[in-house]
């Protein structure tokens, strides 16, 4: 299979992967950059309800004092970081998304925010951090032919999603680029190597836009995108749920989630989906 092949080339294994897991690993990605290829060539026309619920926080610096020993006279002063301000955003669209040859088309209609009937027609999203865009496509990225030439893989484990069992694949990125500077793992089903979960994680996350880095030294910012793919239809899976987490991290390791938020997808109503899948048993 000339898929196989192109996959094969790209792999590096996991240091303590034990030999048998190799061929399993060659399988996936060959099955899996299989069903990428096909999914680019595929005509699609579908629209679902969009709900997302965000939080923000804003933070202000602390300053206390801590015992180092057992003696409570002797203590150091540390900087933390405390909440000032927590906002909540709710918003529900109707989601479209059209794809014909090689022209894409995302749609939304905004029909409530934070509780409020809204009618507002092929609107940009409102939230304040992270948006989504193309979410069905996610799987392209880590694991069509051109992108597994990219990355290097290995089988981290195991694990369970929506009752399934699966391999955790990671993938990291053979050469940190501008349109290629994300590590990723996804979860793939053992059995038809569906792909159920996908994770993004930009290895060198932007220039934060808040004056976080300013209150505390040695903060680290982390951002992490979860994609869950519980529906299938026609062989092709789409997406259910999206998670986006930005969290800071200070120097003595404790962690401070400046944003939050759910993307929940249902209500799916299908009027093309032509693919030649034939990957699901």
């Amino acid at each position: 299979m000339m898929v196989a092949a192109a996959a094969s080339a790209s792999v590096v294994f996991g240091q303590d992967l034990p030999a048998e897991l190799r061929p399993q690993l060659q399988k996936i990605l060959g099955e899996t950059g299989e069903y990428c290829e096909r999914l680019k060539g595929m005509a699609l026309d579908f629209f679902c309800q969009e709900k997302i619920s965000e939080i923000v926080r804003e933070f202000e610096k602390r300053v206390g004092r801590r015992a180092v020993s057992e003696d409570i006279s002797d203590t150091r002063i540390f900087e933390d970081l405390r909440i000032r301000k927590t906002t909540r955003n709710s918003y529900l669209y109707d989601y479209q998304l059209v794809k014909k040859g090689g022209e894409y088309r995302e749609q939304r209609n905004l029909l409530e925010e934070n509780g409020r009937p809204r009618d507002e027609k092929n609107v940009l999203l409102k939230t304040m951090r992270f948006t989504a865009e193309y979410l069905v496509f996610g799987p392209v990225g880590f694991l069509s032919r051109y992108w597994q030439n990219q990355f290097n893989y290995s089988i981290e484990g195991t694990d369970r999603v929506e009752g399934r069992d699966t391999f955790v694949i990671s993938a990291q990125p053979k050469e940190i680029r501008d349109d290629n500077y994300y590590r990723g793992r996804i979860w793939v089903d053992e059995k038809d190597s569906s792909i159920l979960r996908i994770e993004w994680e930009p290895l060198a996350p932007e220039a934060t836009t808040d004056k976080l880095a300013s209150l505390i030294g040695n903060l680290k910012r982390k951002i992490i995108v979860t994609g869950d793919y519980a529906l299938e239809k026609n062989g092709v899976r789409f997406p259910s749920r999206m998670t986006a987490r930005e969290i800071y991290t200070t120097g003595e390791g404790k962690e401070h989630m400046k944003y939050e938020a759910s993307y929940v997808y249902s209500g799916y109503k299908f009027f093309t989906v032509e693919t030649e899948v034939t990957i699901k048993k």
